[in-house]
């Protein structure tokens, strides 16, 4: 990112504003070798759409002209190309052309945002648009909740380089779609995943046969879930709406797997991947022998799938496929918790050499703590000898380390590290001046560590501190409590520059979302974002979104 310094102690600044108006309808990417882009429903600007970029300096730069779509905008969607920095392409639902689709491309300042199509290329009215732009040939596909004769059904339309054609038939579904997500595998193949409502609210992924000009359902069946779905945009199904899971992965074959709980096998935990025409369990039983919940899925380089998963006595488990049977082994001594501030029950990695790394809160433990990696412990339990609670895991070239609260401190922050024979402190305990609230911990691909938090000793508000090496001392990165108010729900992230980004829930707007970065010798504010006072999380990598967990 041109004009960033990586990893440098500095000031925390609110750099002017990026905006008068309320921001909502919000994408924010991050293209290949570019800043940060958000397009977003600009107030400023009519809540037509706007997107701005950040370009090293210290401004927000508007990309062509702020509110370049024809009327208010809705379910904006930003999508790049993998493999190149523009085009970019934004869609969204374009209230100038009755509420139907309408895409606009950006190439350069010199062409500014051309149409991608006629404006309204949709038939009726849209919601749910999500877009995606193919490798190589930049192809762009659209797909959407198609409000035509009040069906709310499924619609995907591809742009040939002329006009937009569907791909099949329009509203394909056999009823509603929510939730609507398109993917595009190697070789262009189109997949769409929504919650049913013809079908009791069940998953059902379709995938496009162009040959025919056809959607089919994998497997054969829609909605062949044994029980409804939440949540199935951007590719993610979720069985309970309390604890965000991952059970849908392609492996690099675009084998679909599915994870979840299955009823009619008296809600044990399963797998399925479609193979020839089917949805097939993977494995000759359920992976769980009992009731499960609260599943989490990653593929290994060998393609074979792994589940994290909590059994109906709240014990956490680890399965894994050896190509043949299930293999399970126990990853907490006692009971998995989850404490008032966070849901999420356990933390769960792949790291290099597909090594499974769990964090936990387990109750059978003096420490409340267990690391588990390649099937043993990773040191000895306890690792702490007080009680601790709130813990994330980061790995940094695949060594863990650990952030937690110390209960009895009270309540700082620790961080610890495994040097490949025992765990010991990376830096000093209770690195935190005070009480360390929504503790979240990043490692940049140079090694210097982030962890960011909610500082008790400064009113709540947002404190960032950075670890140059384990035998270190932790530093702030720029003045403690920078914020203008209380925060909660820190999430500290790093890009592949190095370059540290800090999310978080801002009460003194509102309960908004403010994203931050370090640039020179200022942090820069991104605009002010609704999240409707839910929890977000904040990742950056090939690309870098803000969601809400609903």
């Amino acid at each position: 990112m041109p004009g960033l310094l990586p990893s440098v102690l500095c000031s925390w600044t609110a750099l002017g504003s990026t905006g008068t108006g309320p921001t909502d309808f919000f994408s924010l990417a991050i293209p290949l070798n570019a800043s940060p882009i958000l397009a977003f429903r600009d107030g400023a600007a009519a809540n037509k759409t706007s997107v701005k970029q950040w370009g090293g300096g210290e401004t927000w730069a508007l990309l062509g002209v702020a509110g370049f779509s024809g009327g208010s905008a809705r379910y904006i969607s930003a999508a790049a190309s993998p493999d190149s920095t523009f085009p970019l392409v934004v869609a969204y639902q374009d209230a100038a052309a009755a509420s139907k689709l309408t895409a606009m491309r950006y190439d350069s300042a010199a062409t500014g945002w051309t149409p991608v199509g006629s404006p309204g290329a949709s038939e009726a009215a849209v919601s749910d648009v999500s877009l995606r732009v193919a490798t190589s040939s930049h192809r762009t596909v659209a797909a959407y909740r198609d409000a035509a004769g009040g069906a709310d059904a499924a619609t995907v339309q591809s742009f040939n380089g002329t006009a937009w054609t569907t791909l099949g038939l329009p509203r394909f579904s056999a009823g509603q779609a929510f939730y609507v997500s398109v993917a595009l595998g190697s070789g262009n193949g189109v997949h769409v995943a929504y919650q049913d409502r013809s079908n009791g609210g069940r998953a059902t992924v379709m995938r496009y046969n162009a040959a025919a000009a056809t959607w089919l359902p994998l497997g054969g069946v829609a909605g062949f879930t044994s029980a409804a779905v939440y949540y199935t945009r951007h590719g993610v199904l979720c069985s309970s709406p309390a604890v965000e899971q991952h059970p849908l992965a392609l492996d690099n074959q675009n084998v679909p797997y599915l994870a979840y709980v299955d009823a009619s096998v008296g809600l044990r935990a399963v797998v399925r991947r479609y193979v020839c025409g089917t949805w097939s369990l993977v494995g000759s039983a359920p992976l769980s022998p009992g009731i499960a919940h609260s599943t989490s899925l990653a593929l290994a380089s060998t393609g074979h799938p792994w589940v994290a998963y909590v059994s109906q006595s709240e014990v956490g488990w680890l399965a894994r496929y050896d190509g043949t049977a299930w293999v399970r082994q126990r990853f907490s001594t006692g009971t998995v918790h989850t404490s008032s501030e966070i849901a999420t029950r356990f933390s769960f990695a792949l790291g290099a050499g597909d090594q499974p790394h769990i964090a936990l809160r387990d109750s059978a433990d003096p420490a409340h703590v267990a690391v588990l990696r390649g099937w043993q412990d990773v040191g000895s339990r306890p690792l702490w000898d007080t009680e601790v609670a709130n813990l994330k895991l980061a790995l940094g070239q695949d060594t863990p380390y650990l952030v937690f609260r110390d209960l009895y401190t009270p309540f700082k922050a620790t961080v610890l590290t495994h040097n490949g024979t025992a765990w010991a402190p990376a830096g000093q305990p209770q690195l935190s001046p005070g009480t360390a609230y929504y503790p979240s911990i990043a490692v940049a691909p140079n090694g210097i560590i982030f962890v960011s938090f909610a500082d008790g000793s400064r009113g709540g508000k947002a404190t960032v501190m950075q670890l140059t090496s384990p035998t270190g001392t932790w530093q702030y990165a720029g003045t403690a409590g920078f914020s203008a108010g209380t925060v909660r729900w820190t999430s500290v992230a790093v890009s592949a520059t190095n370059v540290p980004y800090l999310a978080y829930q801002d009460a003194s707007a509102g309960d908004k979302a403010q994203v931050r970065f370090l640039s020179g010798s200022s942090w820069l504010t991104l605009p002010i974002m609704d999240t409707n006072q839910g929890t977000f999380h904040f990742s950056v990598g090939e690309g870098c979104c803000l969601r809400r967990r609903r």
